[in-house]
């Protein structure tokens, strides 16, 4: 049992490579770059906050995904701590889904981390 979870704390992880690396790659960094910026954008804090933003998923990821990680290697992750942490990334999911109707690479990694857990 402690492999499906060590298996969702490294697919946790790399979500967190892809979304926040990728992300910055290609949509984030080209958005605050463009010019000229679009009327809400044009504020240095606007952006800014756009930026961290997008990287807070990340964070929470990079924290849940080690922590999965961690607590398998140490053969202590649990059913009962397990669920609610597949619900984070559940939720992650059904919202990245619903933002980009239709397939998303994303997503499929965050059921992916719900179905290790779960």
């Amino acid at each position: 049992m402690q492999s499906l979870y060590l298996l969702a704390g490294l697919l946790a992880l790399a979500t967190v490579v892809g979304h926040s690396w990728l992300g910055e790659k290609f949509v984030i960094g080209p958005l605050l770059r463009a010019e000229p910026q679009p009327g809400v954008l044009k504020p240095n804090v606007n952006r800014r906050l756009v930026r961290y933003v997008w990287h807070l998923p990340s964070a929470i990821w990079l924290i849940l995904g080690g922590y999965i990680f961690w607590a398998a290697l140490l053969d202590r992750m649990t059913p009962a701590v397990a669920w609610p942490l597949g619900s984070v990334f559940l939720v992650s999911g059904l919202a990245n889904m619903a933002a980009v109707r239709g397939f998303h690479f994303g997503w499929a990694l965050l059921f992916c981390v719900t179905a290790a857990l779960w």
